[in-house]
């Protein structure tokens, strides 16, 4: 799951040198638009994406308005061929723990080296009620 912090849209500048201590991966990923659906490119291979949408749960975090959006992207069996008309997306995501043993991330997403979006992610199964201090530990950074 996504949660997302309405009123934190431009943290990079103040926010990102004060979490570099708490760095815990980087991760490329390369998707495929076509007519045909969407795919993900990783090592060498494409895979079909199945997107699970759901409705998206807005609530507050603390005093921050927020909305939970538990969607996913499901992989699928693997392409062989693509559709001539398509739309390539480059994206770096960069995540920071609070703590090592964490489920909590803050996951910033880069596009063309510029922050496209900021989120904090969960697995689905989890009560993201949980994690709200750790979260507003994360936005006191």
């Amino acid at each position: 799951m996504k949660i997302y912090i309405l009123s934190n849209q431009h943290v990079e500048k103040n926010t990102l040198p004060k979490l570099e201590e708490y760095l815990t991966s980087t991760q490329y990923i390369s998707y495929i638009w076509s007519i045909d659906g969407l795919m993900q490119v990783e090592n060498h291979k494409i895979y079909n994406i199945h997107i699970k949408d759901v409705p998206v749960i807005k609530t507050l975090i603390g005093a921050y308005p927020a909305t939970i959006d538990k969607s996913e992207f499901i992989r699928e069996n693997e392409a062989y061929q693509i559709a001539p008309r398509n739309f390539n997306e480059y994206t770096e995501l960069v995540a920071y723990k609070l703590k090592p043993a964490s489920q909590l991330e803050w996951v910033f997403e880069y596009k063309d080296d510029v922050l496209n979006n900021n989120y904090f992610e969960l697995p689905n199964d989890v009560n993201y009620e949980v994690y709200q201090k750790e979260i507003l530990e994360f936005l006191q950074c």
